[in-house]
């Protein structure tokens, strides 16, 4: 499934993100920006994970992939969290 996230990622740059940022507001912004900070880590330390030789390395890669992929989820669960709010949506609880 991780490439298929990869992949939704470029998707989502094209149709959400980069029309985003191009906007001169800056609201709601921080949660987005974190997401996609958080993410080329988690992409490059995905793959290095797997072409690591050494032990230690792979070791080295697995947490940066793990705090990152932690970091990623909780910029995602806030930005829904703000979309609802933003929208009338009930929020979840």
């Amino acid at each position: 499934t991780a490439p298929l996230l990869v992949l939704m990622l470029g998707h989502l740059w094209g149709r959400h993100m980069g029309p985003h940022l191009s906007r001169k507001t800056s609201r709601r912004r921080g949660s987005g920006i974190s997401m996609l900070v958080a993410a080329l880590p988690m992409i490059f330390s995905g793959y290095a994970i797997q072409t690591a030789v050494e032990p230690h390395w792979r070791t080295v890669w697995v947490v940066v992939h793990l705090a990152t992929a932690v970091l990623w989820m909780g910029g995602y669960l806030i930005h829904l969290i703000r979309k609802w709010r933003g929208s009338g949506l009930p929020a979840a609880r």
